[in-house]
């Protein structure tokens, strides 16, 4: 892994793309930047969740990301990085995961901010 290198966007091994997604569910899942592979393409490996308040059940609560650990049931995904305009003519970076998932790239401040999750269908 080239840890000084940056493409194109500026994203860096080690940043962190992050998904909410699931239809009548709320499911958070993020993905470390663990190699940069050209301007625009990233590889990214899942990361592991650490709950941290729920129902009691594990069915509804909060979660954060343990950025130290990586999700071993998911292999490293080679992905094209995106820009993104949203409607208050902001920008943001973006890789698509999957035909219903799409993973926005997360601030450094909101690495440990808890996120809802809602397994509950």
């Amino acid at each position: 892994m080239a840890i000084g290198k940056v493409n194109k966007y500026g994203i860096r091994v080690g940043d962190v793309f992050k998904s909410t997604h699931g239809y009548s569910m709320v499911i958070n899942d993020f993905y470390k930047v663990i190699e940069i592979l050209g301007d625009y393409k990233i590889r990214v490996r899942a990361l592991e969740k650490i709950n941290v308040d729920d129902d009691g059940y594990g069915q509804q609560g909060e979660e954060i990301m343990d950025y130290d650990n990586f999700d071993m049931r998911e292999k490293p995904l080679d992905k094209m990085v995106k820009l993104h305009h949203r409607y208050d003519n902001t920008e943001t970076y973006y890789i698509k995961i999957s035909d219903y998932e799409y993973a926005y790239l997360l601030p450094k401040e909101d690495y440990n901010k808890p996120c809802w999750f809602d397994y509950m269908d």
